[in-house]
């Protein structure tokens, strides 16, 4: 596969970034077919970038070995059409060879899930990074910010010392906190909203010039109006597809987001994209009735007419 410039990689971590799935069989086993059709359904979609190995896809759930089994199927599906970014993290010297192991698999970038210690310092948050950075150079590097004590002088400090770090994906719920990173370190970072539809128009007045979305795992009609209406300061369209989005998204926040994988794998069965909707522990299924309300909606045909 062709190297990635970090320039090229940056033009494309905006719009919609398609995180996707693990599918799984009912043993809790990989489903690597259904992983090659959904790579190939998102693929087919206007999704600017597809992830493997993000939250949604139940990162902490699987082994270094599922994860890059997942990876390369994804890669070798994809076959150049989107930039693919596999996901690492955990103890600093496995992540550094999942992420080397990633790209030699052919990812076109790595995304570095936020560290979990809950004794973290400043200085080691940014040690970390630049160690997981400095293994892959100069493959493109995303940060998942996850932490609001994250701020502008340690991003400044390890965009010094790492050139390959060009990209975040913010998901702390502070829009005021982003605004104030955006306007600190101006273009030094290509900005993501890591919260997906619902908190999308409220990142793009941030700074953030995108969005991600379990929701394009099944369609990319509604995510590409959202984007489309913002680009063009629409704001009754924005409203409009917003409104549509708030309709899948409301199903998977159920349970403080416990329902959110089920929620996108159970639509996923009903379309026929993966096989089962299984998912591990300690995540849970959706029950009777929060399949009953995930049909209603697929139903009314809010999320695209060919649902």
């Amino acid at each position: 596969m062709p190297t990635t410039t970090l320039e090229e990689f940056r033009a494309s971590f905006i719009g919609v970034c398609a995180v996707l799935v693990t599918p799984l069989r009912a043993d809790g086993s990989l489903d690597i077919p259904s992983a090659e059709r959904l790579a190939d359904h998102v693929a087919r979609s206007r999704a600017s970038t597809i992830t493997v190995g993000g939250s949604v896809a139940e990162f902490l759930a699987l082994d270094t070995d599922e994860r890059l089994d997942v990876l390369v199927a994804t890669v070798a599906t994809v076959r150049g059409r989107r930039p693919v970014i596999a996901a690492t993290g955990g103890e600093l010297r496995g992540a550094a060879r999942e992420a080397a192991a990633s790209v030699d698999a052919g990812a076109t970038a790595i995304m570095v899930h936020q560290p979990l210690n809950p004794f973290r310092a400043t200085a080691g948050w940014v040690a970390y990074h630049q160690a997981l950075a400095g293994a892959v150079d100069p493959t493109p590097v995303v940060l998942y910010v996850r932490d609001a004590a994250v701020g502008a002088a340690a991003l400044r400090e390890l965009a010094d010392a790492c050139p390959n770090v060009v990209g975040i994906k913010y998901a702390v719920p502070d829009v005021l906190a982003l605004a104030r990173l955006t306007e600190q370190l101006g273009a030094r970072f290509t900005w993501l909203c890591g919260l997906a539809e619902k908190w999308a128009p409220f990142a793009w007045q941030a700074g953030a010039r995108g969005f991600t979305s379990g929701l394009v795992n099944l369609d990319d009609t509604v995510p590409m109006a959202l984007l489309q209406a913002l680009e063009a300061a629409d704001l009754g369209g924005t409203r409009a597809a917003w409104a549509r989005a708030a309709a899948f998204e409301d199903l998977r926040a159920r349970r403080g987001g416990g329902a959110s994988v089920g929620t996108v794998k159970t639509a996923l069965t009903r379309l026929g994209v993966i096989a089962d909707p299984t998912v591990r522990p300690p995540l849970d299924g959706l029950d009777a009735g929060e399949v009953a309300a995930l049909d209603a909606v697929l139903a009314a045909g809010t999320l695209a007419a060919a649902v």
